[in-house]
């Protein structure tokens, strides 16, 4: 059964004349097991970002620690994605639909993009 299910938040994305729907989750995996389309919208130590999560989890100190992130992945490559995170044996938990919904997602990816755009602009 796929972790990320039609419950999970979601956001539709529609750049020119394509549009893409996005499915929001929680990761322990490293950016270098993202598929090409999925984007970072917040990281840090999991205690920070866990906050994000629907899924109940128990946690350490050392977990705590451990780097994560909230990120959406594109729904076209979803299937992909939650193997390629959970074949490392890295977290995956979905989305909080009130923490992570529709406002929330929108903010935080605006914010990421402006980010981009600073950092262009000053390079």
């Amino acid at each position: 059964m796929p972790r990320l299910s039609t419950t999970t938040p979601s956001i539709t994305v529609t750049i020119g004349h394509e549009t893409r729907l996005y499915v929001a989750c929680v990761t322990t995996a490293p950016p270098a097991l993202d598929a090409p389309n999925t984007i970072t919208l917040d990281d840090g130590p999991f205690a920070d970002i866990v906050g994000y999560a629907a899924d109940l989890v128990t946690y350490d100190a050392r977990l705590g620690r451990t780097p994560a992130r909230l990120v959406i992945v594109d729904d076209a490559h979803r299937a992909w994605q939650e193997a390629r995170y959970l074949g490392h044996h890295d977290l995956l938990l979905r989305a909080d639909p009130w923490f992570a919904g529709l406002n929330a997602l929108q903010r935080r990816l605006w914010q990421r993009l402006q980010a981009r755009a600073v950092n262009e602009v000053s390079a």
